[in-house]
């Protein structure tokens, strides 16, 4: 067979098998079905962390966590437990302890603890100044000055709060010698006074008599170009009220509005305050007239006070109570019935009422005035709850009433109460009080 027949049938087998493949090619093909939850991108789940976070703690939390171990636990107890609250221990936070005023003994003991036992701490003058508060208030004036002298050994920068401190707290002593000599080394030392430091040293000066030192001073801070703020301008005021120069202390009560400093609510209290002293009752309606226009109110024993003295001068006090809604209807809501000085229970049961149910101490305080001045007796349970009450509230004029109502009449109080009574005495530096009632 020829070599060229043999390469056409080759070539007709191929192009035969090649037009089979081209067919079976071009046969349709069915697709595998999709997975339609496949996805074309998958993504790896992101692994899930099993530890959780720690949740924020704040210096407030810390703060009120390491005060309560002061307050509540014996110093043996707290010493063992500061190092283990895993505390980052620095002067902010020793500084804001302090000022949280834990009991004056737990508070030297923790100031001197920080200085001993926390690794690379060392005081600064924030919290000497803190601790020389604390020994001042509570009329420690020779604590007060160890601590002082302390300061200096130690390096400590002095700056002119702790200055300012030491000679309110001395003044208020009784020692206005050793405040003026501690104004003085303050100025010899180069500690320039501030508008506080200013102010402070002219009431003193003022409230001693010293009337030309006072207005020197005040001269001499207005050379220096300091402003005076509206507490500057209540102590001048309060001295012309109490040398019975009303109008010149009013003309000063609007010049300092005109140049853009405004009475505060403390500044229309001393003012009305002392203004009461005096009988001063038309200088009374011009600062309530100012007090209704922006607002403010007084507080419950000026208010008191005012509307004796404005009765007493057979003046109405229909713009006193304006200004002062809120005790207004406090006393307004006070029973007016006649008190039965047979019936006791009665009584115990209308004051503990008012007491629990509405917490209304305004109206308590009338009652009790009333029980007093009637002879009334009141059992001791109510008295205690009506102690225990006030103090929670811190109303040192409600708790000086109650204490002083049991003691007339009699009436011993629960241990609750006496503890109460004394906690809020020492806060409020109020001494003779606290012998009162631990007698």
């Amino acid at each position: 067979m020829r070599f060229s027949t043999i390469f056409c049938r080759l070539s007709i087998k191929l192009t035969l098998r090649q037009s089979s493949v081209e067919l079976f090619r071009s046969l349709p093909r069915q697709r595998p079905p999709r997975n339609p939850t496949k996805q074309r991108f998958i993504q790896k789940p992101k692994p899930v962390k099993t530890q959780t976070q720690d949740p924020t703690i704040y210096t407030r939390d810390t703060v009120s966590n390491i005060y309560n171990l002061l307050k509540y636990s014996t110093w043996e107890s707290a010493r063992e437990q500061l190092p283990n609250l895993g505390v980052k221990w620095d002067s902010h936070i020793i500084n804001r302890v302090l000022k949280a005023h834990p009991p004056m003994q737990k508070a030297w003991l923790f100031f001197n603890w920080a200085a001993a036992q926390i690794k690379g701490f060392k005081h600064d003058h924030f919290t000497y100044t803190t601790m020389l508060d604390i020994f001042g208030e509570a009329g420690r004036i020779e604590s007060m000055y160890s601590v002082f002298q302390l300061m200096k050994e130690k390096g400590v920068v002095i700056d002119t709060v702790t200055y300012t401190s030491l000679i309110h707290w001395v003044s208020s002593s009784g020692d206005v010698e050793g405040a003026i000599r501690l104004w003085e080394e303050m100025r010899d030392n180069e500690c320039e006074p501030t508008v506080v430091s200013y102010t402070a040293y002219m009431k003193i000066l003022f409230d001693d008599g010293r009337v030309e030192e006072a207005t020197e001073v005040y001269k001499e801070m207005l050379r220096s170009r300091i402003s005076p703020n509206c507490y500057t301008y209540t102590v001048l005021m309060e001295y012309l009220l109490g040398t019975g120069k009303c109008e010149e202390a009013l003309d000063i009560f609007f010049k300092m509005q005109e140049i853009g400093v405004q009475p505060d609510k403390a500044a229309c209290n001393i003012l009305i305050g002392k203004a009461c002293k005096f009988r001063e009752t038309s200088f009374i309606v011009r600062i309530l007239r100012y007090m209704k226009e922006n607002g403010l109110v007084l507080r419950y024993p000026v208010f008191l006070e005012a509307s004796e003295t404005l009765k007493a001068a057979g003046e109405s006090d229909d713009l006193l109570r304006e200004v002062n809604s809120h005790i207004s209807a406090d006393i307004d809501e006070t029973p007016t019935a006649e008190v039965d000085d047979t019936k006791s229970s009665d009584d115990s049961r209308l004051i503990s009422s008012v007491l629990l149910a509405k917490q209304n101490l305004v109206a308590v305080d009338h009652l009790l005035h009333q029980m007093k001045d009637r002879n009334v007796k009141l059992d001791s349970f109510v008295v205690s709850a009506i102690v225990k009450t006030i103090c929670d509230r811190c109303r040192t004029e409600g708790a000086s009433l109650a204490l002083e109502y049991s003691s007339e009449m009699g009436i011993h109080l629960e241990k609750t109460a006496y503890l109460a009574l004394v906690g809020n005495f020492l806060r409020t530096n109020e001494l003779p009080k606290v012998v009162e009632v631990v007698k």
